[in-house]
């Protein structure tokens, strides 16, 4: 089921060269991932009590989300203090602002899908975290202040294209023709070297990224452990999250990068108020 799940995924991606406009990436320190010099609030930072600022201080910390606000959901059992700092960090990741999400006027209310999108959202970042047993899978991962995830370059479709039609020839197993197959057993062998070029590309990288030169088979490097995973936790957001097939793949979360980048950079220091405006030579 799951590699049923991870092939439609890579599939869509075919498709979404030349039809969508989505994607989605990731973070892992130790895996290839990587934060901002800045990024201290990761989404499980934002409901830190002892990060709180001066200006979100209480009368009574333990008030809960739901506690003051209405139709609180996902938040539901967080500190209520963390929940217009997640929102502003929402917004800052896809660039929008709050009415795309909230009816204005009655923020409680579910009148708009983006609401019932974000709430699904939030739990595939939740997922991603438990998977990768880590806390820095954010919004800004996936859209990087777009509302709609950037795509795989247009100029990879027609590569692709011929790819996918060179793969037809051989059907049979991947294992079969391959060594130490895990992940992907069934795979059409035809498909193997489009794939593996896929991965190449999405991540900036060549074979040797992940493989032992002449020895392909071989799982000395952590980098081919890690893309197993990857592909795990490709399988688990198709499987538990959208129930079926989904577009996410590795461009999604990396975009030509190795280190996807999880939050967004550090805003340049306000110049002091009595700054003088540099002079211009007519």
């Amino acid at each position: 089921m799951i590699l049923r799940l991870v092939l439609l995924s890579l599939l869509s991606l075919l498709i979404l060269l030349g039809t969508s406009r989505r994607q989605i990436e990731t973070v892992r320190a130790e895996d290839g991932f990587m934060a901002t010099p800045h990024g201290t609030d990761t989404p499980a930072d934002l409901f830190r009590l002892q990060e709180k600022k001066p200006s979100e201080t209480t009368t009574d910390d333990s008030r809960k989300a739901e506690d003051v606000y209405k139709n609180i959901q996902i938040f539901k059992g967080l500190p209520a203090f963390g929940v217009m700092r997640a929102m502003t960090f929402f917004t800052n990741s896809l660039g929008v602002d709050c009415t795309h999400c909230h009816t204005a006027g009655s923020f409680e209310k579910d009148d708009l899908p983006a609401k019932q999108t974000a709430r699904k959202m939030y739990e595939m970042v939740q997922l991603s975290n438990r998977f990768l047993s880590t806390n820095k899978v954010s919004c800004f991962a996936c859209h990087r202040g777009h509302v709609v995830p950037e795509p795989p370059p247009d100029s990879w479709k027609a590569q692709f294209e011929e790819m996918r039609k060179a793969s037809e020839q051989d059907q049979r197993p991947a294992e079969q023709v391959y060594k130490n197959v895990q992940t992907l057993k069934g795979l059409p062998a035809g498909r193997w070297n489009m794939l593996m070029t896929m991965f190449s590309k999405a991540l900036g990288v060549d074979c040797n990224h992940c493989h032992v030169a002449g020895a392909f088979e071989s799982d000395e490097k952590p980098a081919k452990l890690i893309a197993r995973k990857m592909l795990g936790l490709t399988g688990a957001i198709s499987r538990e999250i959208y129930k079926g097939p989904t577009s996410i793949n590795c461009y999604t979360c990396h975009k030509g990068q190795l280190r996807p980048v999880s939050f967004p950079p550090a805003a340049p220091a306000t110049p002091p108020a009595n700054t003088k405006p540099p002079e211009v030579n007519r």
